[in-house]
């Protein structure tokens, strides 16, 4: 099941907290990430790309699965909203993936931002093939997870790195005084 069925079911409040806590996530790791002291322009795509999915995140919720609302090209504004985010959040680990990769306090988590969203994109292809074709019989929850999960990975690896160096420089300005 795709993860949006969630919110139409009796649990649907708890997705819409997810939606917006992954919108929440996205904006604040943005904004955090322009601190870690990267100085590659991809680090602005990247940064840009996070804001981008957190208020296509927001848009999950403010035009619920299956809600009277716009239609676009690529279909509903749920729809629409939910592939502006996850375009986004997929663009922004590529982005981050060659940012890192000349930064030396950061060039150890390049494989491990190459291969989360190398398998990032398979679930996301994997996901649209799902939508296209429904008749070949591709699980679309699975595949949503096989996008999801991956990118949870990184992100929460990036998150805590930049928390450790936060606190690195926290605790190094303390003792300096």
């Amino acid at each position: 099941m795709s993860l949006s069925y969630y919110e139409v079911c009796p649990w649907g409040m708890l997705q819409a907290t997810d939606f917006v806590a992954f919108a929440i996530d996205s904006i604040a790791l943005g904004l955090a990430l322009l601190r870690a002291g990267i100085t590659s322009r991809w680090l602005r795509v990247s940064v840009f790309l996070l804001v981008v999915a957190g208020v296509g995140s927001l848009g999950l919720i403010w035009y619920p699965m299956d809600s009277p609302g716009p239609v676009t090209v690529i279909g509903d504004a749920h729809q629409t909203a939910g592939t502006i985010a996850g375009v986004a959040l997929l663009a922004a680990a590529l982005a981050l993936a060659f940012a890192i990769s000349s930064d030396p306090t950061w060039r150890g988590l390049t494989r491990t931002a190459a291969v989360t969203f190398t398998i990032a994109l398979i679930g996301a292809v994997l996901s649209q093939f799902a939508i296209w074709w429904p008749h070949i019989g591709i699980p679309m929850g699975a595949t949503m997870r096989l996008l999801a999960l991956p990118l949870v990975i990184l992100w929460g690896l990036v998150a805590w790195r930049l928390r450790r160096t936060c606190h690195d420089a926290a605790s190094q300005s303390s003792g300096a005084r």
